[in-house]
């Protein structure tokens, strides 16, 4: 509610004669399960609807960051390139890393670094990289088949990420020789649904249903989103303000 609130007072108001506006009434949240919210906002000034949900739709899909793993080193790795235990190139071992569905558990100023040591295992799982700072979404999620007899060691380096991010510019700074980065491509919204209802006469309603892949909750992505284009607005109407009072300078300056 306050997020939208203040979307609508960085508007330009009744009183500049520009926008006529009733502020919202009511925003109902809800959600099922850790990938899938939905949030439906009532009483939006008429056709102001459809400008929330395209702003709020490119903020969802576009410019949303999530954790990753972004690099990796193997410690035993045989002279034809198989990480020993694993059955796996390094190649194969980076894809296979990739897959795991991470996040943080607390703010962090860069990447974190996971030593992993395991043995006596038949499969390596997402929860064999949780720390106290990194999460596994689903621990049980298999990642590779392990031999039983031999230990695996690994460094593993977890991060957010936005978009695309090329092997070279994820590779760790001062890596050990061995050393992988990882190309990695984030996309933590895996769907947007907008639908704005409208009668002739009355305010908008509009509904966003957010779909995650689980390593980001669809209700704060809502909520980021917004306060995102909520900001976005904020620096919109503080530039048009300057510029006009620039321009009204000048208009002034003539007059002399």
């Amino acid at each position: 509610m306050t997020l939208l609130l203040a979307l609508l007072l960085a508007l330009p108001s009744a009183n500049a004669g520009v926008l006529h506006t009733s502020l919202p009434e009511k925003v109902v949240m809800d959600k099922d399960g850790p990938s899938w919210g939905r949030a439906v906002v009532e009483n939006l000034p008429t056709g102001f609807g459809g400008a929330v949900a395209d702003g709020l739709k490119a903020m969802l899909e576009e410019q949303y960051a999530a954790e990753t793993v972004v690099a990796f080193r193997a410690k035993d790795v045989d002279e034809a390139g198989i990480v020993r235990g694993t059955g796996l190139t390094t190649a194969e071992l980076g894809e296979r890393l990739l897959e795991a569905n991470v996040r943080f558990t607390k703010a962090l100023g860069g990447d974190a670094r996971i030593v992993v040591s395991v043995r006596d295992q038949k499969v390596f799982t997402a929860g064999d990289l949780a720390t106290d700072t990194v999460e596994a979404l689903d621990p049980t999620q298999v990642l590779f088949a392990l031999d039983p007899t031999v230990e695996l060691n690994l460094e593993v380096w977890v991060g957010t990420r936005q978009g695309e991010t090329s092997a070279e510019e994820n590779l760790p700074a001062k890596a050990s020789f061995g050393t992988v980065g990882l190309a990695t491509e984030v996309e933590p919204i895996v769907d947007v649904y907008t639908e704005v209802l409208r009668e002739r006469g009355q305010p908008d309603t509009l509904i966003i249903e957010v779909e995650t892949d689980g390593s980001v909750e669809p209700l704060d992505a809502i909520v980021e989103s917004l306060q995102a284009l909520t900001s976005s607005f904020g620096r919109l109407s503080k530039e048009a303000k300057a510029e006009q009072d620039r321009v009204d300078g000048l208009d002034g300056d003539a007059g002399l």
